[in-house]
């Protein structure tokens, strides 16, 4: 249920804030947006490869200062079936 409901992200923390119009196009095809305090990225992975959305990154500006990628766990998944409001943070780092 994890692997067919659940979608891995990639979260990319900017050196500044930033703002949606800065976003590359094609981070935003992908399903890309920013955070409410503008400094972190957050992209749905999806089957293409991680080396393509981190080459997207890399043109951005202000630059990338970390990133993590995350899977929802089986509680993470559930909150999402329920609507609860909480239910789209996943807790789960699995590189960093």
């Amino acid at each position: 249920m994890v692997r067919r409901l659940g979608r891995k992200q990639i979260r990319f923390k900017l050196a500044a804030p930033s703002t949606e119009a800065a976003l590359p196009e094609g981070l935003r095809r992908r399903g890309a947006s920013l955070d409410a305090g503008r400094t972190i990225i957050v992209c749905p992975v999806g089957s293409e490869p991680i080396g393509q959305l981190l080459a997207l990154a890399g043109s951005l500006s202000p630059p990338v200062a970390d990133m993590e990628i995350v899977e929802p766990t089986l509680e993470d998944v559930f909150l999402q079936l329920t609507r609860r409001p909480d239910a789209a943070a996943f807790t789960r780092k699995t590189t960093r």
